[in-house]
C-alpha cells in the first residue's frame, strides 16, 4: 500500500478573527498537519481509503493546544498510527492574515514539540516493496537542532523511499539567508523533489531567476524542482530537462495558510501513484507525467482553499462541483502561462 509519510511538524495557529481586535481563535496548522489533512481529502473523495494512507509522523502534547490538534487531525480521519505524545508544550504560530499578500508569521517554538523534536518521535514502519513518500518542510527544517534531526531523518528514510522537501524562507525564523540557502543545498542533496513558493524563493535568493534556483537545486542532487505562484500556477523542471508549466484557476482566498502543503500533498499523492514499484527509485520523467502531477498539487491546494472560504471568480464553474474534485472543473487550460520574467535565466 502506497504511504504519505508528513513529518515532524503540527503548530497551533492562532489567527486573529478581525484586524486590530487583539481577539484570536485556534486553528490547527502546520506543514505535516495541512498536507496529511489535504491527502486525505483527496484519498476519501476519490473512494481510495482502501488503496492510499496518509500518515502524520511526529510529536503531538499532550497540552491543551496539543489535544485541540489530535482533535483535527482525527475528526478529519487522520490516523494517528506514527503520531508520539510527549509533555512538551505545543509549538505556537501568530498569524498576521494579509488579504492579496504573503501571510506573517510570529512563532513560540523553543522547547516545544517542533523546536525540541527527537529522533524517537519520527520512528516508523513499513512493509517490504510498498511505495513511500517522505515529505519535510517549514520552520521545522530551519531550526537549529529540529533541522538537524529532520535532514538525518530524511537521509535514513530514503532507503524506504523518495525524499519531499519543501523550503519555506521565513524572515522571522531565518537570520541568516546565506546559511539557509546552503541549507537548502542540504537537503537538495538528499531529497528527490524541492519545491518552493516564488515567494520563498525571493526571500531566500534576491533576484536570481527561477529557472536558475530550480537549477541549483538539481546540480545539488534533486530530481525534480518545483515552483508555485498562487493564482498564476506552478512551473517544473526535472534533472532530465523536462519541463511543464501550468495556469491555475483563480479564486478569490480570504484565508490562504495551508495551501502550498496541501499542494504537496495533491503531488506526493499523485507521484506515488503514478510511478510502477519497479520504476519508482528510478523515475522516467516526462511531460505527461509533470502535467498530472502539477495538476493533481493544484486541484489539492483548491481544495483547500475552498474549505477555508475561498470562491471561484469563474462563475461558469459549479462551485460544489469544483468542490467535489472533479477533473473538468479543477483542471486549467493546458497552455503555458507565464508565471514570471525571471522564469528565464
Amino acid at each position: 500500500m502506497p504511504n504519505l509519510f508528513f513529518c515532524g511538524e503540527l503548530i497551533a495557529d492562532l489567527v486573529e478573527t478581525e484586524p486590530g481586535s487583539d481577539r484570536f481563535q485556534f486553528r490547527g496548522g502546520g506543514c505535516s498537519g495541512f498536507g496529511v489533512i489535504a491527502a486525505t481529502r483527496v484519498i476519501e473523495t476519490e473512494g481510495n481509503e482502501d488503496v492510499d494512507r496518509a500518515l502524520y509522523l511526529g510529536p503531538i502534547s499532550t497540552d491543551p493546544f496539543g489535544q485541540k490538534l489530535a482533535n483535527w487531525l482525527q475528526t478529519s480521519n487522520v490516523s494517528l498510527e506514527f503520531a508520539h505524545t510527549t509533555n512538551r508544550p505545543s509549538t505556537l504560530a501568530v498569524v498576521d492574515v494579509r488579504p492579496g499578500m504573503e501571510n506573517g508569521f510570529s512563532f513560540l517554538q523553543q522547547g516545544t514539540t517542533v523546536g525540541a523534536i527527537q529522533p524517537s518521535e519520527l520512528t516508523y514502519t513499513t512493509e517490504p516493496h510498498e511505495k513511500n513518500i517522505f515529505i519535510y518542510g517549514s520552520i521545522s527544517t530551519t531550526l537549529p537542532s529540529a533541522g538537524e534531526i529532520l535532514l538525518e531523518h530524511a537521509k535514513q528514510s530514503r532507503k524506504d523511499g523518495l525524499i519531499y522537501f519543501d523550503l519555506n524562507a521565513r524572515p522571522s525564523v531565518i537570520n541568516e539567508m546565506d546559511d539557509y540557502t546552503g541549507l537548502v543545498d542540504r537537503w537538495a542533496g538528499i531529497a528527490d523533489v524541492v519545491k518552493a513558493s516564488d515567494y520563498d524563493v525571493s526571500s531566500a535568493y534576491g533576484e536570481i531567476s527561477f529557472r536558475e534556483v530550480a537549477q541549483r537545486w538539481i546540480d545539488a542532487g534533486a530530481k525534480l524542482a518545483i515552483i508555485t505562484s498562487g493564482n498564476k500556477g506552478c512551473w517544473a523542471l526535472t534533472s532530465s530537462g523536462v519541463e511543464v508549466q501550468i495556469g491555475a484557476k483563480k479564486l478569490n482566498t480570504p484565508y490562504t495558510v495551508g495551501a502550498g502543503d496541501s499542494f504537496n500533498a495533491g503531488v506526493a499523492l499523485e507521484l506515488v501513484r503514478s510511478i510502477s514499484a519497479q520504476d519508482f527509485r528510478d523515475i522516467k520523467w516526462d511531460p505527461s507525467l509533470l502535467e498530472r502531477i502539477l495538476l493533481a498539487g493544484n486541484r489539492s491546494a483548491s481544495l483547500h482553499l475552498i474549505s477555508n472560504g475561498a470562491t471561484l471568480l469563474a462563475p461558469s464553474i459549479d462551485a460544489d462541483t469544483f468542490e467535489r474534485g472533479v477533473n473538468t472543473a479543477v483542471e486549467p487550460a493546458r497552455k503555458t502561462i507565464p508565471i514570471s520574467s525571471r522564469m528565464s535565466g
